[in-house]
């Protein structure tokens, strides 16, 4: 299994740590949260970390399937009263990470900021697969105490959320005790989990609830809970600071605030992660004309009719309407 990130190194020349991370279902956020400690340590100057997830053979099913684990129905129900197990999916995900400081410098369009992270493990517990929610509040707990962070700035929680009876309230447990050491207000913060859209990607869980976090703040869009239509009643979400949605809503914040929201990732085995992620502030353009910047630039297109190049002609201007920060230059260079 190390091949997959030894593979990448050797083909693209990458010489910092190359690892491959496996702590079950948390492992592709538990990578984000070594790639930055590599980050902090200057082991690199930018990282590549992601997770994917195939289902090529019936192993995975069996496995699941024999643990009780898998949804009778096919369909993830988060938070619902008939959540009845998880849904396998497949994906795949990368991010490419930088110390904030390096990315403004090297004009790069930052997409997000990650604020924290944290990591644990449950240690002993009634069962090697058994959600833990002592060991869940803990390294949520962890993270706002070690950093400083109030999680009254949280405005979105991107959950675990299997879709499973017990999973998904022991989560909300575990999150609603860690909170309220900084007491927030009863269903002042939202709630979702991606895996009710595409499945749980197993390994490659974490990648896929962080780029949707990511998505929805540059998109200031909170996307909505699907195959929602009962909640859980073992969830009081009413006594709870989070509340759920089922239609997708304007991510606002007050004057000054800025989006801000936290992912959890859980894995089989017990390893815990989670990670705050805030928007990336808006970065005017330098005054100072930087070096090869020019007046005038040359775009070369091409395609197999006159029709067809006037198309791609009319999605280009298009595209430079509508992102009017990207810098016209590095468009025509790549």
């Amino acid at each position: 299994i190390n091949m997959i990130a030894a593979r990448a190194s050797q083909e693209f020349d990458l010489k910092g740590p190359s690892i491959t991370v496996d702590t079950a279902c948390s492992s592709s956020l538990v990578t984000i949260h070594l790639a930055c400690e590599a980050l902090k340590k200057g082991e690199c100057e930018l990282a590549i970390a992601g997770g994917v997830n195939l289902l090529l053979t019936p192993t995975p099913y069996i496995y699941l399937s024999n643990a009780g684990a898998l949804s009778t129905s096919g369909e993830s129900r988060v938070f619902d009263a008939k959540a009845d197990g998880l849904v396998p999916g497949e994906g795949a995900g990368l991010v490419l990470l930088k110390p904030l400081k390096k990315a403004l410098k090297d004009k790069d369009k930052v997409l997000a900021v990650i604020k924290a992270s944290s990591i644990n493990n449950d240690g002993h517990s009634i069962g090697v697969m058994a959600p833990n929610p002592n060991g869940q509040r803990e390294v949520i707990e962890a993270l706002y105490l070690n950093n400083d962070i109030d999680p009254n700035e949280i405005q979105y929680v991107e959950a675990h959320g299997t879709g499973t009876k017990i999973g998904d309230p022991s989560e909300v447990r575990a999150l609603k005790s860690a909170f309220n050491r900084w007491k927030p207000k009863n269903n002042s913060i939202a709630i979702g989990s991606i895996k009710a859209n595409i499945g749980h990607l197993l390994n490659g869980a974490g990648i896929a609830s962080f780029i949707k976090v990511v998505l929805a703040m540059n998109n200031k869009i909170m996307p909505p809970n699907v195959n929602l239509s009962e909640l859980n009643p073992s969830i009081k979400f009413d006594k709870t600071p989070f509340y759920t949605m089922l239609e997708a809503k304007d991510w606002k914040v007050q004057e000054g605030e800025i989006r801000r929201a936290a992912v959890n990732s859980f894995g089989f085995g017990g390893t815990n992660c989670h990670m705050v992620i805030e928007e990336a502030q808006e970065i005017g353009k330098e005054e100072t004309a930087r070096e090869y910047e020019h007046d005038k630039h040359i775009l070369a297109l091409s395609a197999n009719s006159k029709r067809s190049l006037q198309l791609k002609i009319n999605n280009f201007v298009e595209y430079l309407k509508a992102n009017k920060e990207m810098n016209l230059g590095d468009i025509c260079y790549t």
